[in-house]
């Protein structure tokens, strides 16, 4: 979404997104939101009577990122059970945003960076293969949403990618790669912002 230059497109775009996150939407997501609340407050003791130090950053932004992937996939990335919070996918939003100028600049650099072997890119920059690898991740969790004809598991809760697929939005706006750049962008906006904010 924050990559679309026509106002119309962003339009039908945010559009098809606003459902998601109208007050209501968000309320229905609140036991979601309180169960990985106490699973984090649980950790949290665990680390306390442990000694262990936490750092909060790294603590909020494991939070965000189980929210809004099991908010957008209706599965999350486990992040709170890691013991080191899963920092890989929120490094690699990090990670992707300080290069953001960069592709937006030359926009050549990161479709050549993905067209060269993984073993050369682990080499020189180990920041970009961590977006490649949460890309890849992004694409083979929306081909799964794609495939399996269920929308909704009896739960109740709506699998945001499913209803975008079934919606109305145009076929090319449901094409893969676009999907991915969306899943990226939401995933980046639910962990970045709201990890910054609790954490300041």
């Amino acid at each position: 979404m924050f990559g679309t230059i026509s106002h119309d497109l962003h339009r039908v775009r945010r559009g098809a997104l606003n459902p998601f996150f109208s007050k209501q939407a968000v309320n229905r997501l609140e036991p979601v939101i309180r169960e990985l609340i106490d699973k984090m407050c649980a950790r949290f003791e665990t680390c306390r009577d442990s000694g262990e130090p936490v750092e909060t950053g790294r603590a909020y932004a494991a939070l965000t990122t189980d929210i809004i992937t099991r908010y957008a996939f209706r599965t999350s990335y486990g992040c709170i059970d890691d013991p080191n919070w899963k920092w890989d996918w929120p490094k690699a939003m990090n990670d992707g945003t300080k290069s953001c100028h960069l592709n937006k600049q030359f926009p050549f650099v990161f479709p050549a960076m993905k067209a060269t072997p993984e073993w050369i890119i682990q080499r020189i920059d180990p920041a970009v293969m961590n977006i490649i690898n949460f890309q890849k991740d992004l694409e083979r969790q929306i081909i799964e949403v794609r495939d399996s004809k269920a929308g909704d598991d009896g739960s109740g809760q709506k699998n945001l990618f499913q209803e975008l697929l079934n919606g109305n939005l145009p076929p090319e706006e449901k094409e893969l790669p676009r999907l991915v750049d969306e899943g990226q962008t939401m995933i980046a906006a639910g962990q970045q912002t709201t990890a910054h904010h609790l954490k300041t």
